[in-house]
């Protein structure tokens, strides 16, 4: 036994039952105190531990915060922020399809996002699409972190004319790049109002430069498929008929019934 200049201090030889013999400093005559005089390899197993579950409550606090974050970009409307593809009720062969098409598109979002895949989610209201659209955005944000744009087509496109001000600071061409920036992006209501040629051509140009850089869209329309077509223009469908699936909702309005849309 080895003794150090402290009066009545001596090293003395203790046994961790986890990690077997160890050396430790104690007043001779004093008991041995639990954490005082506890195994060196037990409190790096501590310390350890407590480090580690620093960092894990740092990344759920900083999960948490973008999290929040990407919800309030995202803009999702109040009555579908928690729409989910469980809470989806389905009564038609039309419904299950529409739930198994989008549910499949939100499982398969990596691949998804690689080769620009879109919906285009057609048909009367209050038939579900754009509950199915956000319930989409809802799936995608926590799961992969993925940053959601939803707009209707007057709100996206207001963006852009927001830069034909006099006092304006932004070019178009910054409006538009900036509409590229989310890893998805809803445009509700299209066909819902007859829009200006300038209007459709905005829309165009938004939706051909996601397509041309390989960026997802969900494009929601009262309108079916063939009425669409009439308003986008051949070359707008030619582009979703190449990238996106097109999902009729085809059955009758369920949204007095139902409290949906």
């Amino acid at each position: 036994m080895e003794t150090t200049d402290e009066p009545g201090a001596a090293m003395v030889a203790l046994t961790c039952p986890t990690h077997g013999p160890y050396t430790a400093w104690r007043v001779a005559g004093a008991p041995v105190v639990a954490g005082l005089n506890d195994c060196p390899r037990c409190i790096d197993a501590r310390q350890a531990e407590a480090d580690r579950d620093g960092r894990e409550k740092a990344a759920r606090q900083l999960r948490a915060r973008k999290l929040r974050q990407l919800a309030d970009i995202a803009s999702i409307p109040p009555r579908f922020a928690a729409a989910t593809f469980d809470g989806y009720q389905v009564s038609t062969p039309g419904q299950a399809r529409a739930l198994a098409i989008c549910r499949g598109y939100a499982a398969s979002w990596s691949s998804q996002c690689m080769k620009g895949g879109s919906l285009v989610l057609t048909g009367g209201t209050g038939t579900g699409k754009t509950r199915l659209a956000c319930t989409v955005a809802n799936t995608i944000i926590p799961e992969h972190m993925a940053s959601v744009c939803f707009g209707t087509v007057s709100s996206v496109t207001r963006t852009v004319r927001a830069t034909y001000a006099r006092n304006s600071d932004r070019t178009e061409a910054q409006a538009l790049a900036d509409l590229l920036v989310p890893d998805l992006l809803i445009i509700d209501e299209v066909g819902a109002s007859t829009g200006s040629d300038h209007e459709l051509g905005l829309l165009f140009e938004i939706i051909n430069k996601r397509y041309e850089h390989l960026r997802p869209m969900i494009v929601v329309s009262n309108l079916n498929a063939d009425d669409l077509r009439k308003l986008l223009g051949q070359r707008v469908m030619d582009r979703f008929e190449e990238c996106a699936t097109v999902v009729a909702f085809d059955w009758g309005s369920w949204r007095a019934q139902a409290g949906r849309a």
